[in-house]
């Protein structure tokens, strides 16, 4: 295949390889060569060469913090136009692994170019992700659908995995239903029984169960807590040195775990929105948060970052229609937990010092200061290292910030005289 110029196609080829050397977009975390084979089938395919430097040019702008280039559109351009012109070839009667992949491919990236890398929204417009969305699943219903694909040919597997993860991305972004069922191997599959729950979480569950009246919805949001819980966070670099030594069980376990996580969560917050109860508004915060740890936290990927500060703007807009001292009476360290989860989740944003504000306000109401007083006390419920580490600090310097600002109030206004 023949490579131009236009578009800095060498430039970003080699971006792709210095960037993303260690690292495959739909997660995988299975094989060390996954991202030699995504380029090899870049190298023989135009439609998925056009689609990876579109993510590459898209990432790069995203690293340097600015809008999008010309590339991005050109590249974006090229893959549709190409796609588009071998659908309507009656040769083209079967669509390929490669196709489902490239199609797949835009689409990922176009929602999370459409909801921002850097704060300001692409231009990608959202109805034509949505068509895309589309003509996605017309083309997996025609191959049979993901399960078949799957054990057709070698790329199935790599396709419906991508494919089932952009899904999940897709439908975070647009707060719907996945269109698509999970399609896991036996090495991925498990029941997810975390019982016997801890005494704090049958606690919850009870108070829960008591406050709204829903016992499928406390059960659920509890199944979910003892999965954040209980499941260790793996690392890619984790990972591939496990798969280099031989020990791939363990990662196929903990992917599986983590897919069945981010739709179960995504559920509970669905599942929650049905209702006009203000009551259950505690789920949908509770499931929107657990999605920014998973993402956060037990993921690596590119859409961690924009899904992350979505999410949080979700929970910023929910927390204005509860009242948060009740919730904080109610459930105070799953809404300390809460707070934590959507000050992180909205790094690089405004709404990140409004978290911080609120979590330093409710920390005073209940006598903590401090980061160690804080971690103390959501400890018991869900705590690990990462919250605290050099990316997060400046979300901690800004609640550090805000309380020795309240602090200070408090003291002025103790010691003033009565007239």
């Amino acid at each position: 295949m023949v490579i131009g110029k236009r578009g800095r196609t060498h430039f970003y080829i080699k971006h792709y390889y210095i960037t993303f050397k260690h690292t495959y977009p739909s997660d995988i975390m299975t094989n060390k060569a996954k991202k030699d084979i995504a380029m090899r089938h870049a190298m023989t395919d135009p439609s998925f060469l056009h689609a990876t430097l579109f993510h590459s040019a898209l990432n790069l702008c995203r690293l340097r913090g600015t809008t999008f280039s010309r590339d991005v559109y050109y590249h974006h351009g090229e893959s549709i136009r190409i796609i588009n012109r071998r659908l309507s070839d009656p040769k083209f009667w079967k669509v390929s692994d490669v196709t489902l992949l490239t199609v797949a491919c835009l689409l990922h990236f176009e929602i999370l170019a459409d909801f921002a890398f850097n704060g300001v929204r692409a231009g990608l417009e959202t109805h034509e992700a949505k068509i895309h969305f589309d003509g996605l699943q017309a083309m997996v219903n025609g191959r049979g659908g993901l399960e078949k694909i799957s054990k057709e040919f070698p790329s199935g597997k790599s396709a419906t995995t991508f494919i089932a993860w952009t899904d999940t991305c897709v439908s975070i972004a647009l707060n719907i239903r996945p269109r698509f069922e999970l399609v896991q191997s036996e090495r991925e599959t498990g029941d997810d029984d975390w019982t016997p729950y801890s005494t704090l979480a049958r606690r919850y569950q009870s108070k829960l169960y008591n406050l709204t009246g829903q016992k499928e919805l406390s059960e659920e949001t509890i199944h979910v807590y003892s999965a954040l819980k209980n499941i260790t966070p793996l690392s890619e670099r984790e990972a591939l040195n496990m798969i280099g030594d031989g020990d791939a069980t363990a990662v196929f376990q903990y992917k599986g775990q983590l897919e069945r996580l981010e739709r179960r969560s995504l559920a509970l917050v669905l599942s929650a929105s049905e209702s006009p109860n203000q009551s259950l508004l505690i789920y949908q915060l509770f499931g929107n948060a657990a999605m920014i740890h998973a993402l956060l936290f037990m993921r690596e990927s590119p859409a961690s970052i924009p899904l992350a500060r979505l999410l949080s703007e979700r929970i910023r807009k929910t927390l204005d229609a509860v009242d948060l001292q009740s919730y904080l009476l109610q459930y105070p360290e799953m809404v300390l937990w809460i707070l934590i989860m959507g000050g992180l989740g909205a790094m690089g944003t405004q709404t990140q010092q409004n978290f911080a504000t609120i979590l330093a306000e409710s920390c005073l109401a209940l006598g903590l200061v401090g980061v160690s007083e804080i971690a103390f006390m959501v400890e018991d419920f869900l705590w690990c290292d990462m919250y605290c580490s050099p990316t997060t600090m400046a979300f901690w310097n800004a609640v550090a910030i805000e309380q020795a600002s309240g602090t200070q109030r408090t003291v002025v206004d103790r010691t003033q005289k009565p007239i």
